[in-house]
């Protein structure tokens, strides 16, 4: 599934061409393609890109050779060349849908996968671009997405993210060397993001609670702070809670507004008795210190839940409804 037939020096062995032994190389690889065949193997995938030295025809030659079938890449790797830190996301963006619709130069053999990547570096502006470039070439063309990550830095993280702000359905997208990792807290992580972001159409479960409050106002602002989001609606009345990537986490709804009869009973305390406002937080640790900057009423924790394996801290809003921030399932 991520495979590469030869990689290059993009130019070096253009310039320097007795570095390359070009009929070796297809010798060695009509070997290795026939064993991968003895083995019940009947397709690869390439993901050779151009900053890998990507040399299609090379490629077709040993397809040519091959009883196995070869599925080849357009996008990026994390050693862009000169050209992508002049050029913005659509431009690049452009480039990988033509080499899945038209071809690889003038082959006329097109693309079926886009491979982009981070590593040590993280995500630097033109890693950035070729992440939204790679991205936006997944939704014109419906082509799956397959990454490259460091994952001792975790960076899988950072690309779901920036795909899942793009729109990309992450049902369609690879996650690369996750199995370099036995971290499970970041692999846990990554596997949950993926299910959450990715149940974007059909008969997706989206939960959207609402609570009543007293002072819709100041109550947006107390989640704001201490959950990291941001308002998604605004007033006196009624407000939308929303995360980072712009998703609904919490409604606030002032309690004589709007003649709702079945709010509940504002004379009845405490507020959401067997009701329990949970969040998961990505950054449960920065979560912790929010809510003790802001004075909180803190009921518990934080602590471990060896049923859960993962961290909590369980604390009273303004409203006195109760609240709890913890980390992934599987965090420890």
């Amino acid at each position: 599934m991520h495979e590469h037939i030869v990689t290059r020096s993009p130019g070096v062995h253009e310039n320097w061409p007795h570095l390359f032994d070009r009929p070796g190389i297809l010798a060695s690889a009509e070997r290795k393609m026939a064993d991968l065949h003895a083995r019940g193997i009947r397709t690869i995938v390439d993901l050779t890109t151009v900053d890998l030295g990507r040399d299609i025809e090379l490629i077709v030659d040993v397809a040519r050779r091959a009883r196995v079938q070869v599925i080849v890449a357009t996008g990026v790797w994390w050693m862009p060349q000169r050209y992508f830190f002049g050029h913005g996301v659509d431009e690049v963006a452009d480039l990988f849908v033509r080499d899945i619709t038209q071809g690889i130069g003038g082959t006329g053999v097109k693309a079926a996968i886009i491979k982009c990547a981070t590593d040590t570096q993280g995500v630097t502006p033109v890693i950035e671009n070729i992440l939204r470039a790679s991205a936006r070439a997944q939704k014109a063309t419906g082509v799956p997405i397959s990454t490259h990550t460091w994952a001792a830095g975790r960076t899988g993280e950072a690309q779901q993210a920036i795909f899942a702000q793009e729109g990309v359905d992450l049902r369609r997208v690879i996650i690369g060397h996750s199995g370099d990792s036995d971290d499970l807290g970041y692999l846990c992580r990554s596997r949950l993001a993926l299910h959450r972001r990715a149940g974007q159409g059909g008969d997706a479960v989206k939960p959207q609670p609402l609570i009543a409050v007293g002072d819709v106002e100041a109550s947006s602002r107390w989640y704001q702070r201490l959950l990291g989001g941001k308002s998604g609606h605004g007033g006196v009345e009624y407000e939308q809670i929303v995360d980072p990537a712009g998703k609904m986490v919490l409604q606030l709804h002032a309690w004589d507004a709007h003649e709702h009869p079945h709010l509940g009973d504002r004379g009845r305390r405490p507020y959401g008795n067997g009701v329990l406002l949970w969040f998961q937080l990505d950054d449960f640790a920065a979560a912790v210190v929010r809510a003790r900057e802001m004075g909180v009423t803190i009921l518990e924790g934080p602590r471990v839940n060896p049923n859960a394996n993962h961290r909590e801290l369980w604390v009273r809003d303004p409203d006195g409804y109760v609240v709890v921030l913890a980390s992934a399932y599987g965090d420890l």
